[in-house]
């Protein structure tokens, strides 16, 4: 087993170690995010394209469950994997760190989210006592949690490495930090000014050496030459992307010393074994509650397109019981609509705002009142001539009417304005033309 000497200096070292250790892992770790972004944008492009509604919202279901399963994983593998570092030089086995990710992510994730709540829950009482007392003063009782954040700093290694449940992991992160928050406080104070420093220096070498010769040719009054326009360019690229990994490296240093704190503490308290090679196999309690809450997340694209109506950048849904798809409607045409009495006209209110005539149009087009809907709307798109939404709802009108071809048309002028839903269905007009 690794050691070594427990100062700033000594534990950076040692985490910039850990960092290139784990080289390797980082890589198929991104390679495989990679792929799973570009097949879940490959498949909403493939259904913008040419799918309907449900298949998108399917897709964009299965999108948000990679993406959150990904994250966790992807996660409790980095840390496995520092973890594993700390027991021998060179590069970690990365299909043991995959292993190991795999089958502690359901207690990890468990544990963040009972975290989650407990926080939420705590900032949410501060809120409301603030809010009912007008007390700003009492927002600094959200301090503690600053402690609490460092006191359980160490709970995903414990999720890891040790067999406990998501409770008795907050139990023992709490109890093996005791004595080391204010080293892991100090540490990570230095470790930001460290970072900061190195920012502003590349910042203005690269940056700010760029921008003065600019400026002194402009105040010259000659213009700066192509060349020069295109290096000072060039260099705050590159002083951009170095900013940018000095911040990736800097979160990566801040797991290291969380790690090596970790380990430090279980030498302190005497536990020096070798840790697990595949870690400890869950209850199968945890992966239910673990995919069952990730589940519920999932279906949010679901609950969204089943009970919204997203009255601002518009998705206006006919009633499913009275309305069939475009493709239905051309296999079995209904016969013609008697001619509709003609309709009283009200005054328009004129005090309702924008959003209030959509929301009375969106209602009216709900429960099939058309008249209502046209006489409302004919005023509203004559001020928007360009308003997504009101172009959608006007496709919805002719559709309803039973002039399919036009509001096709429609629909297509509201997909060039942004609105997604009206390309999904003017692609379905198109085909069931």
């Amino acid at each position: 087993m690794l050691a070594w000497k427990r100062s700033f200096l000594a534990r950076l070292g040692m985490g910039f170690r850990l960092i290139w250790r784990t080289a390797l892992l980082q890589l198929v770790l991104g390679l495989m995010a990679a792929a799973v972004m570009g097949l879940i944008g490959f498949s909403m492009r493939g259904v913008a394209m040419g799918g309907g509604a449900i298949s998108s919202v399917a897709i964009a279901s299965v999108g948000v469950l990679l993406s959150l399963l990904l994250q966790v994983v992807a996660g409790v593998v980095f840390v496995g994997g520092m973890l594993l570092a700390t027991e021998k030089p060179g590069q970690v086995p990365v299909r043991l760190a995959l292993a190991l990710g795999w089958r502690r992510w359901p207690v990890a994730a468990n544990s963040a989210l009972l975290l989650t709540l407990l926080a939420t829950v705590a900032l949410g009482l501060v809120g409301a006592l603030t809010a009912m007392l007008q007390q700003p003063a009492l927002l600094l009782l959200a301090l503690p949690l600053l402690w609490l954040g460092l006191r359980l700093a160490t709970l995903p290694m414990v999720t890891i490495i040790e067999d406990v449940t998501p409770l008795a992991a907050i139990r023992r992160a709490w109890r093996i930090s005791q004595g080391f928050c204010w080293p892991m406080l100090g540490n990570g104070l230095l470790l930001a000014l460290l970072a900061v420093v190195v920012v502003v220096a590349i910042l203005f070498l690269l940056g700010g050496t760029g921008i003065a010769a600019l400026a002194s040719a402009l105040a010259s009054g000659h213009a700066p030459s192509m060349m020069s326009a295109l290096m000072t360019a060039g260099a705050m690229g590159v002083g951009i992307l170095l900013v940018i990994v000095v911040d990736l490296l800097a979160m990566q240093l801040v797991t290291a010393l969380i790690v090596l704190f970790y380990r430090e503490q279980c030498w302190e308290q005497g536990e020096q074994g070798a840790l697990p090679t595949a870690g400890a196999v869950p209850p199968v309690a945890q992966k239910v509650i673990a995919w069952g809450w990730m589940g519920l997340i999932a279906l949010v694209p679901v609950a969204g397109y089943l009970f919204g109506g997203q009255l601002g950048g518009g998705m206006v849904m006919p009633p499913r019981a009275t309305t069939p798809p475009p493709r239905a409607m051309a296999r079995h045409p209904r016969p013609p609509a008697a001619p509709a009495r003609p309709a009283v006209r009200k005054p328009a209110a004129s005090k309702m705002t924008l959003a209030q005539q959509k929301v009375a149009i969106f209602q009216a087009l709900r429960h099939g009142n058309l008249a209502r809907a046209e006489q409302r709307f004919g005023p509203l798109l004559r001020q928007h001539p360009e308003d997504g939404w009101l172009l959608q709802a006007e496709g919805w009108l002719l559709y309803r009417g039973g002039k399919r071809a036009q509001a096709v048309k429609v629909m297509a002028h509201a997909c060039r304005r942004g609105v997604m839903e009206a390309c999904l269905l003017a692609k379905e007009g198109e085909h069931a033309q």
